[in-house]
């Protein structure tokens, strides 16, 4: 989507065609994910509105920019220092974890996938 400033703590985003349903399970996603006090800030939907069929979310706002386009461009030691506080996340993100969503899927909406492989989940997902 695209993200316009929306005051000190806030951004509006706009959802080329996302639906409500969509969005709905996102935010309770995000309410999900903030509830587990992570060190650091995480997306969270705080209102989801329409203006002629285009839907948009007033939303927190979250400091700092994309790292992507920026990496080229570090010298090693900051890359280095970059990725090693990207990893550092992971054990904090892998503690998260939802019962009610199996393989991950927390965001599946048309119900959950089951395969014992993992090309036989893909094909169900696809």
């Amino acid at each position: 989507g695209v993200v316009f400033d929306y005051g000190r703590d806030q951004v509006i985003k706009i959802y080329g065609n996302a639906s409500r349903t969509y969005l709905e399970h996102l935010a309770a996603l995000q309410r999900e994910i903030v509830g587990h006090a992570l060190p650091f800030a995480t997306p969270l939907i705080h209102e989801i509105s329409e203006i002629d069929g285009v839907h948009y979310t007033r939303e927190r706002r979250l400091n700092g920019m994309r790292i992507e386009p920026l990496f080229p461009m570090l010298d090693a030691e900051t890359q280095r220092r970059a990725l090693t506080n990207f990893f550092s996340v992971l054990p904090t993100l892998n503690s998260i974890s939802y019962d009610h969503a199996p393989n991950g899927q927390a965001m599946q909406m048309g119900g959950f996938v089951h395969a014992s492989t993992w090309s036989g989940f893909l094909t169900e997902m696809l």
